[in-house]
């Protein structure tokens, strides 16, 4: 996968978080129906990707309450299942965050923020690969960049990719 897709999943992904199964129903009925894999990820199974024990990396875990990603395959992104997030998600209440739609890459990002805690849902497309996700919990957008850094450094486990 390219360092593009890499880059943008992660900004999106590392939004803020809490969760509420009301909230998660949607995106896991509408991927359900075809060959996705999923990842689930918890505090505790993020600190297990932080392979070189950075500080930054397990503090923004213990943030997370859930992060769940769908790696759609060819008959799930041929039926353009992630382009409906974005309505059944508006219909719920939540604010449109980020939309990129041009070059390689197209994305949009979705939130609701509750009282502590937030709500992220949307998707990341490049001409490669297609992912869908759905975020609860917190992070400190300001170690953003330090998070960036360790993914681009290998600090993170690539748990995506596995090669």
């Amino acid at each position: 996968m390219s360092k593009l897709l890499y880059t943008g999943l992660l900004v999106i992904l590392l939004g803020a978080c809490k969760p509420s199964a009301a909230y998660e129903s949607p995106i896991k009925e509408l991927l359900q129906s075809d060959q996705v894999r999923t990842y689930a990820f918890y505090p505790s199974t993020l600190r297990m990707v932080n392979i070189a024990n950075n500080d930054e990396i397990d503090s923004m875990a213990s943030d997370i309450n859930k992060l769940l990603i769908f790696r759609l395959d060819s008959t799930a992104i041929a039926k353009k299942k992630h382009l409906k997030i974005p309505d059944q998600y508006q219909s719920l209440g939540f604010e449109e965050y980020l939309t990129i739609d041009g070059g390689k890459a197209r994305a949009a990002l979705f939130g609701l923020s509750e009282t502590r805690t937030s709500t992220l849902v949307g998707y990341w497309s490049a001409t490669d690969e297609t992912f869908a996700f759905y975020i609860n919990g917190n992070i400190d957008w300001m170690k953003l960049p330090d998070i960036m850094e360790a993914f681009q450094d290998g600090e993170i486990a690539n748990i995506l990719s596995p090669n």
